[in-house]
């Protein structure tokens, strides 16, 4: 049953045959059974010996089930293009690549083109062919498949980890010809499993620090505490000695500050904003700097002309911010420089506001650190505060991280500038307090008088012990003292209505103190408790134990007075 279109195909057919061309074409032929099939049909003529055509000798072939199968390998192959992971058939002689899928030029970018019968998976695959590792194929050669890790390199150098499934391809005798190689690209995958266990590092770092921080403000605490008592138990102490106290006070208060840094970091120490002037920080740092910083970098500071307005900040956060944009100035400038310190006065107004959406219209204290190092490209440049990211060879990629969650938490925002070659600036705007007040608290009231009241110290350090009741007795109180959680309660059971209030350390041996709290509650329920303690959070544990007030170790006196002083 030939169709009216197959009829027209087959006479031109046989005049192009009759004209002495050799004709051959594809038909569809629909048989009587129903069936379909098709038919590879030729028409070859026949010549005389002058060169004229005598006979036609038509010819067909059914190729019905190489057509299908055609067709299923066609749609095989789209399959195979459609897959993520990169597909590749190589050679198991010369490892020429003989099949290259889609997903291998995504993955490797390599086009099929460039090296189907080209170039070898060594040469597409590796930048120096001795780096070969040779134990994946004897495996893959004794076992007849393999599957791990690899590392690879890209048309562009770049490496990539993938997970690669290899198994040997066989041909009708069972004898091994080719290598099939199915890998998929786990580089994204590895990279958050290094930086998962990086974390987990961080938090066991954390912890090991919150317990070193506890034994380090132990020591600071009677430190500073002795060093503000001397003054008052030798009033005539000459300027020589009174400047070695200080000098004893601002170290034993700059240790609490280091080891406050690490708490804050690690554990997200609860902040204490302080309102003061930046200009204060910024000289400290510039300090540090001159005297730590090679020669080879010069440091100015260059403030306004007016006064700067205060900001309400944590002092040792926003310290913690500006020595890390110090110490990457110093970095990006190995072979010497000029770092520039300056602060202003500055008020954004609904214009800059337009351009930068995430930040509110209001007066700020920018303060900027310039730099004439190396500078940045745009890519860095847009990845600077990404945790993890990092362009120095031992860096963690927290710290500008770790800027920028604080300077964000304090209701800041940070500018950066950059260009390669021509130095970086990075501008930290923090909301101003307009007033040219600054906190006195550090004073004690010289008129605080304790009027006798008895105060139970309880501690399992000696001397915080002895240095506090030393402390307390000078303004006129009493002390009772208890190294640890058991005798406190004997202590206060006997003497509960004489007691004022009880100093307790979060930490001690043989009874918690979260226990003795609840037990001194049960014996008085209006008992007034003071924590005192260098590793935990101030907020969690006065509302939890329903504490009058929690002081931070190491304290000075001052704050304990004034402590004492807000009980009610």
């Amino acid at each position: 049953n030939h169709s009216p279109m197959l009829q027209l195909k087959l006479q031109a057919a046989i005049q192009r045959a009759a004209a002495g061309e050799r004709v051959r074409f594809e038909s569809d032929h629909d048989l009587a059974d129903g069936s379909h099939i098709i038919v590879d049909f030729s028409i070859s003529p026949i010549f005389d010996q002058n060169g004229k055509v005598v006979m036609l000798i038509p010819e067909g072939r059914d190729i019905t089930e190489l057509k299908v199968g055609e067709q299923q390998i066609r749609e095989q192959i789209a399959m195979l293009d459609v897959a993520t992971d990169a597909i590749v058939v190589c050679d198991l002689g010369d490892f020429t690549v003989e099949f290259w899928n889609t997903g291998a030029e995504t993955i490797y970018g390599w086009k099929a083109a460039e090296v189907i019968g080209l170039k070898t998976t060594i040469e597409v695959f590796q930048k120096d062919p001795a780096q070969v590792e040779s134990a994946p194929l004897e495996l893959l050669l004794q076992r007849g498949m393999w599957q791990g890790e690899l590392r690879k390199f890209t048309k562009t150098g770049k490496e990539v980890i993938v997970e690669s499934r290899c198994s040997l391809v066989r041909d009708a005798a069972g004898n091994p010809t080719s290598i099939l190689s199915v890998e998929t690209d786990i580089t994204a995958k590895k990279l958050l499993e290094q930086q998962f266990l990086r974390v987990q590092r961080l938090e066991s770092l954390g912890t090991l620090a919150s317990g070193i921080a506890h034994d380090l403000n132990n020591i600071l605490t009677p430190i500073l505490g002795a060093a503000q008592l001397l003054p008052l138990t030798l009033p005539k102490l000459d300027a020589r000695n009174q400047r070695l106290l200080n000098m004893l006070v601002d170290s034993s208060k700059r240790g609490s500050s280091l080891v406050k840094q690490i708490l804050t970091f690690a554990k997200g120490l609860d902040s204490k904003p302080t309102t003061l002037q930046a200009r204060h920080i910024l000289a400290e740092i510039i300090s540090v700097a001159r005297q730590t910083f090679p020669k080879s970098i010069d440091i100015n500071l260059d403030l306004d002309s007016e006064d700067l307005w205060m900001v309400c900040v944590d002092a040792t956060q926003i310290h913690q911010v500006l020595m890390n944009l110090f110490v990457n100035a110093r970095d990006a400038m190995p072979d010497g420089g000029t770092i520039t310190a300056t602060a202003r006065n500055q008020i954004l107004d609904e214009d800059y506001t337009q351009t930068h959406p995430n930040v509110s219209v209001g007066a700020y204290v920018a303060i900027a650190i310039e730099d004439t190092g190396m500078g940045m490209d745009l890519e860095t440049l847009d990845r600077i505060f990404d945790s993890f990211f990092t362009t120095k060879a031992s860096g963690t990629g927290l710290g500008l991280s770790t800027v920028m969650g604080i300077i964000k938490a304090h209701g800041g925002f940070i500018d950066v500038q950059s260009e390669l070659g021509t130095g970086s600036s990075f501008k930290v705007y923090l909301p101003a307090v307009r007033t040219r007040n600054e906190d006195r608290s550090d004073s004690v009231p010289e008129l605080f008088d304790g009027r006798g009241q008895l105060v139970l110290v309880v501690d399992d350090e000696i001397a915080i012990r002895e240095i506090t009741r030393d402390s307390l007795e000078v303004y006129n109180y009493h002390t009772m003292l208890a190294s640890d959680g058991v005798e406190a309660l004997a202590l206060y059971a006997q003497n509960w209505q004489r007691i004022a209030v009880v100093m307790v350390d979060m930490m001690m041996p043989h009874l918690d103190t979260p226990s003795v709290i609840q037990a001194l509650q049960q014996i008085n329920p209006a008992v007034k408790i003071i924590a005192m303690s260098g590793s935990t959070l101030k907020n969690c544990i006065v509302e939890q134990y329903q504490l009058k007030a929690f002081l931070t170790k190491p304290f000075t006196t001052a704050e304990m007075m004034h402590a004492l002083a807000n009980l009610d």
